[in-house]
């Protein structure tokens, strides 16, 4: 899981060495590190410091990140599964509510309890024999 964070990391510690050892990009450039004036150039001192500071903020993004990130995806796994069973409670709760209208219905339909419970029995009399 940290294995993008490390290598982000070690990216960015790429990035921190080269702005504290300009040699290796003025050789890179082309340029003779003997030459006293390349390193007097505002343009190298300039590149030097915007390494240093894009290394430094993306290492302590990528710290806080690794550190953050997997605390957030496990609250909103938490919050997803509470949902669902806040989800799961409520569809179980309109049934029970549904199967009892339906059965009021139906004793206000057949007129009594008797006669639901004959109906029911009927029914379960009538499916069994149909299999």
């Amino acid at each position: 899981m940290y294995s993008i964070s490390l290598f982000v990391l070690a990216l960015c510690v790429v990035f921190v060495y080269r702005a504290q050892h300009p040699h290796v990009v003025i050789r890179r450039a082309g340029l003779n590190p003997e030459n006293p004036e390349v390193w007097r150039q505002a343009v190298m001192r300039f590149a030097a410091r915007v390494r240093l500071v894009a290394g430094l903020v993306i290492m302590l993004l990528v710290v806080v990140a690794s550190y953050r990130l997997p605390v957030e995806i496990g609250q909103m796994l938490t919050a997803s599964q509470d949902r669902q069973v806040e989800l799961q409670a409520q569809r179980l709760a309109n049934r029970f509510t549904a199967e009892k209208q339906h059965v009021e219905q139906m004793i206000g339909t057949l007129g009594s309890r008797e006669g639901y419970l004959i109906y029911l029995t009927y029914r379960s009399e009538r499916q069994f024999t149909q299999k």
